[in-house]
Formats: C-alpha cells, structure tokens, sequence
C-alpha cells in the first residue's frame, strides 16, 4: 500500500509508563480478541486508565483463597507469616479491584468479623497467565527443522495476528496508526504515537513477552512485520524494554512531506 501524505496531528499531553496502566507481560500478542470491528477512537487522546499490574504476593493470596471457602485475616497471617496490616492492605486493594469480596459474619454476642472470598473475576485473573504456554509454542515453531515448514507455520501466525485488526475504511496512514494504537489500548497494553518526531514512533511501554524477547529476538521481528502489515508501510524496531530502554519504540516510514 503506498504511504499517504499525512497531516501532523496537534501535539498531545504524553503518558507516563507504569503507574495507572497495567502490565500485561504474561499476555500473548495473539491472544483472541473479542469482536472483530474497532470502535472509533475517542475524542479524548488519553488512554484509557487499565487495571494495576499484579505482583507476585497478590497472586498468591489470591491463590491461597481459591484454595478454600474463605478465610479471615487471622488466617491468611498464620498461612503466610505476614502481618494483619499487611494482609489487610492488600486485601483491601483486591477488593477494588473486584478479585476479592467480604462478608461479616456473627458468631454469638461477639463483634462480627469478616471472612474474604476470591470472585471469579480473581478466579478469572489467576487462570490468565499464557506465558509459560507462550514460550512452549514458540519453541515448538523455531526447532521446525524443515525450513519451508517453519515458514508457512511463522507465515501462518503472522496473518492470524494482522486479522486481530480490523482497519476497513482507514485509508491515510495517520488514520491506521490511530486505530492500531486505540485497538491496541483496548488488548490492554500500554501504548501511544509520539508524532513531534521526524517519523512517527509507536512506543509500547511493557513488554507483552518480556520472557520470549530475552531468549528469541524473532519475537520481536514478528511483531515489528504485522505492524508493517497492518500499516501498509514499513516500520522498523528500534529499541526494546528487554535492552534496557524505556520501551519498545517502532519508527513508522510515512511520507510527512
């Protein structure tokens, strides 16, 4: 497809990585999406705000309460050898979050306590990590040893995530990158164009494989060439969060003339 004349867009107020956004290392860049058609892209250019990212002692209390019915901060301390304040922190933050509700129960003239169950949404939240699945498969598809095999298998991928986008009707190049960017927004990742460059830069702000970067930079090629497709222009990986920059940074060859 030839790159369109694109006019620069206003300049925008720029996120900063982390904080409001979640993380979503563990999740698959060919992860299902739901639905096909991408809803127009908001007025507002802010991102929209994602769940925060879930470190390890979160996923192993949820993991503790889906163990059993449920159970009072006195019981999650004795389990972990933690304190009550900490617990109940965290606690506390599951439960906005919605992976954790509470309830008060009674038991004779005694004040009542509370007793924390997992919800399905935290049920939900522990069953979806594909990282290990990840890196299984794509080990799979590089010790193909036919290489004509491995190429159609690499080719087949590659189409199957360039149909995750559906850009019907974004003619200009500017008008792809506005959707790529918001479709990409709404799969949780934490992403935005910066277009006071000379080029513009896609920058991803974590890495959705950081575990397949380290051991395969083919991961990152993939990625970089259904970004082309999806474009209809050339892009190029120039930076990786695996090499120590502050994200991913993928320079879009539009014609800005």
């Amino acid at each position: 497809m030839a790159a369109t004349a694109a006019v620069r867009p206003p300049t925008r107020r720029r996120e900063a990585p982390g904080g409001k956004y979640r993380q979503f290392s563990h999740r698959l860049l060919w992860k299902p999406a739901a639905g096909g058609i991408i809803p127009q892209l908001p007025t507002s250019r802010e991102a929209e705000p994602m769940t925060p990212r879930l470190d390890e002692a979160d996923l192993e209390l949820l993991q503790a309460l889906s163990e059993r019915a449920s159970a009072t901060i006195q019981e999650l301390c004795a389990d972990r050898g933690v304190t009550d304040t900490a617990i109940r922190r965290r606690l506390d933050r599951l439960r906005s979050l919605g992976l954790v509700d509470r309830r008060s129960e009674s038991e004779g003239r005694g004040r009542p306590h509370h007793r924390y169950r997992i919800t399905q949404q935290g049920r939900a939240e522990l069953g979806d990590n594909y990282a290990t699945l990840a890196q299984v498969l794509w080990r799979a598809i590089q010790s193909i040893e036919d290489p004509r095999v491995k190429r159609r298998v690499l080719d087949r991928v590659r189409r199957e995530l360039f149909g995750r986008f559906s850009l019907a009707g974004a003619a200009a190049v500017t008008d792809r990158m506005r959707h790529l960017e918001q479709a990409l927004r709404e799969q949780g990742y934490s992403v935005e164009i910066d277009f006071e460059r000379e080029l513009p830069v896609l920058q991803e702000h974590c890495c959705p494989y950081t575990d397949l970067a380290v051991a395969d930079p083919s991961i990152c090629r993939l990625e970089q060439d259904v970004y082309s497709d999806v474009l209809g222009v050339p892009v190029t990986l120039t930076h990786r969060c695996v090499d120590g920059h502050p994200c991913c940074e993928f320079t879009v060859h539009v014609d800005q003339s």
